[in-house]
């Protein structure tokens, strides 16, 4: 069970220096926390008591425990004994030096894409947050128990989605928006036969994702763990060259929301700055116009027509941002 969570100061309790007010969905986060149980440590270059002054104005400076310097995280035998191990801890970090020490320590790590801090590549994460206004006690235990049962690896989670591997017991819900009429049309290979598909899906969880380290991966709301549709990554050919592509599809329930666009975002997001992707396509057929309004409406850049499994697509590209 998880018993520690240590909070990196700024750039995750606080965003910044520059802004030293913390906000409130953060503050509900730290009083969930301690009403669970659940023992808390920030860690900054500051003394103890400049921390506590800081903290002071918000009342939760009394639910810290300790403040542990960065360089300390590796070690930090003082704040664990036989009931506190570094395994039992998570470390939320905006810095990669944290993600690093953590998973040195035996710790779990959680990186946080502030977007007032120019973005670290946060590599080796056990999970990547955008944002904590849906992030509970609960939500933490999860990713806990994830990591203690080998269970989906969390790609990344945006303020209303969970983004995770897929395992057997999906298939389900995902066959169901498959076979939706405006979605099946356009899935390459989809034989709209379910012991067919449902092998076929078993077969991608158990080879893709160990042999690649990335695929397609299902989109879950974070309120009730519904699965709403996929978005991941994968790696195709291109005129003989190996390019990645994005693919996505949300089930009509939930389209219109902009479910979409943070999944899409947060997953481009990921393999630019975990996987050191140089250029993402997606590769679109023509027919299907709301995808294509969607790829310009998003960032992406036609580049050209070309043809596959007997159907004319569009082919638009992404780069990092310089």
């Amino acid at each position: 069970m998880l018993k520690a969570v240590i909070f990196e100061l700024y750039g995750v309790i606080m965003k910044s220096k520059a802004e030293p007010a913390m906000p409130p969905y953060m503050i509900d986060f730290i009083r969930d926390l301690h009403k669970h149980g659940i023992r808390l440590f920030v860690t900054s270059p500051l003394s103890y008591k400049e921390m506590r002054r800081i903290l002071e104005p918000s009342s939760i400076a009394s639910y810290i425990e300790a403040n542990v310097l960065m360089k300390e995280i590796e070690a930090a035998a003082f704040i664990f004994d036989q009931k506190l191990r570094p395994r039992d801890c998570i470390l939320i970090t905006a810095s990669q030096e944290g993600i690093d020490l953590a998973n040195q320590a035996g710790m779990i790590s959680i990186g946080y894409s502030n977007p007032k801090l120019s973005a670290p590549a946060l590599w080796r994460a056990a999970l990547l947050l955008e944002g904590f206004d849906e992030i509970d006690h609960t939500f933490m235990q999860q990713v806990y128990q994830n990591r203690q049962d080998d269970a989906p690896k969390t790609i990344v989670t945006t303020d209303r989605l969970l983004i995770r591997e897929f395992i057997p017991s999906d298939f389900d819900a995902l066959y169901a928006i498959q076979q939706e009429p405006d979605i099946c049309c356009y899935l390459e290979g989809f034989s709209n036969n379910d012991a067919i598909e449902k092998t076929k899906f078993a077969a991608y969880i158990q080879n893709v994702y160990a042999y690649y380290g990335y695929g397609l991966w299902g989109v879950f709301l974070k309120t009730n763990g519904q699965l709403i549709g996929q978005c991941g990554i994968e790696l195709k050919s291109r005129k003989n060259t190996p390019v990645h592509e994005i693919g996505y599809l949300i089930g009509r329930q939930y389209q219109g929301k902009g479910y979409a666009k943070e999944s899409v975002h947060a997953v481009i997001s990921y393999a630019f700055e975990k996987l050191s992707v140089p250029r993402i396509l997606a590769v679109i057929d023509k027919r299907n116009l709301k995808s294509i309004r969607f790829a310009e409406r998003n960032g992406m850049t036609y580049v050209e027509d070309r043809k596959r499994n007997h159907s004319i697509c569009a082919v638009y590209e992404r780069e990092p941002e310089t």
